[in-house]
């Protein structure tokens, strides 16, 4: 399954890379799509002694997504989110509306941990492809490197933008930014 999975993210990366991933948007609502993630991730959650959670502001527009590329890319940050946050830990989607520098209205999407958090000098880098952070006191999970790449690629499908901030030992928030 493993070998699957990462054979399907190096074709996926290299479709999105020669703009050949077929992205089929359509209106759609946010708050559905964080719902059905955060209930999914519930069960695991509950087993490893972690909260996860949603906040979504009631005043969010339907967006113009790909809503399976838009669910692939929460789940990732969520999947994620739980592998770096220890016991009794929390994992947070909030969506809401901004209007600011950007120079357009845009829907954010932040998923946060209280987790481990990534070096000053790293956060940066985790959108390379095959990049893993390889600090701090807590023994990284096993992973491709590829998750994060394929989300930067996804959201930038999408014309929007994503970043990360973080603090070590205190957790992350990674940020997307979609267009209305």
């Amino acid at each position: 399954v493993r070998l699957t999975n990462f054979i399907n993210n190096i074709l996926d990366l290299a479709k999105m890379k020669a703009n050949k991933l077929e992205v089929k948007k359509v209106d759609a609502e946010i708050a559905p799509i964080i719902d059905e993630i955060v209930t999914l991730y519930q069960p695991l959650a509950t087993q490893q002694k972690k909260r996860v959670y949603s906040e979504i502001a009631a005043d969010i527009p339907k967006i113009n997504i790909d809503v399976e590329k838009i669910k692939q890319v929460i789940t990732n940050l969520v999947s994620n989110a739980m592998k770096f946050t220890k016991e009794n830990g929390n994992v947070g989607v909030k969506a809401f509306p901004v209007s600011n520098g950007y120079g357009d209205d845009y829907i954010e999407i932040w998923v946060q941990d209280d987790g481990v958090g990534i070096p000053k000098q790293q956060v940066d880098m985790v959108f390379q492809k095959f990049y893993q952070v390889h600090d701090g006191e807590f023994k990284r999970p096993k992973g491709t490197g590829l998750g994060l790449t394929i989300v930067f690629e996804m959201v930038k499908l999408h014309k929007g933008y994503v970043w990360a901030e973080s603090d070590l030992g205190k957790g992350t928030t990674f940020k997307i930014a979609l267009p209305k």
